[in-house]
């Protein structure tokens, strides 16, 4: 909550890796993954909603072309 990234976790290797969220929200709650896979939040102390998409490696390669 009182940090500026988000943490995907795989449970498997207990690994954890950090995203920087996209605005430096610190406060960031309240976090539930919808149909499409994307992780919306909320960051109350500046009364902000956003979401975040985690691509794969597929989706980023044809994302640059």
């Amino acid at each position: 909550m009182y940090t500026d990234v988000i943490g995907k976790l795989n449970p498997k290797t207990g690994k954890v890796i950090e995203y920087p969220t996209p605005y430096g929200e610190r406060g960031t709650r309240d976090m539930f993954e919808d149909a499409q896979g994307r992780i919306w939040y909320g960051a109350q102390p500046y009364g902000k909603v956003g979401y975040v998409r985690l691509r794969s490696e597929s989706e980023k390669a044809v994302a640059q072309k």
